[in-house]
């Protein structure tokens, strides 16, 4: 179970936080930029995964094993 279960958490977590950076961004973007991106939702939510998941790898070693866990499910 634990070898199926933390490769999914480890994936999951960043994309769940690479969809919440989506929404707050379109939530609070201008007009003008969600009408030039209608429809690339999915390259947006790339982009937005590969920068959290890039900044999580970044700041891993300076969390707390605790958070570490939670995050990338690494101890």
């Amino acid at each position: 179970m634990t070898k199926l279960l933390v490769p999914f958490v480890q994936k999951t977590v960043p994309a769940l936080w690479a969809a919440l950076v989506t929404w707050l961004v379109s939530a609070g973007a201008p007009g003008w930029l969600v009408d030039a991106l209608a429809g690339a939702e999915a390259v947006v939510l790339a982009v937005a995964f590969a920068a959290v998941y890039a900044l999580i790898e970044a700041v891993e070693p300076k969390l707390p094993s605790w958070l570490r866990a939670a995050l990338v499910a690494k101890k």
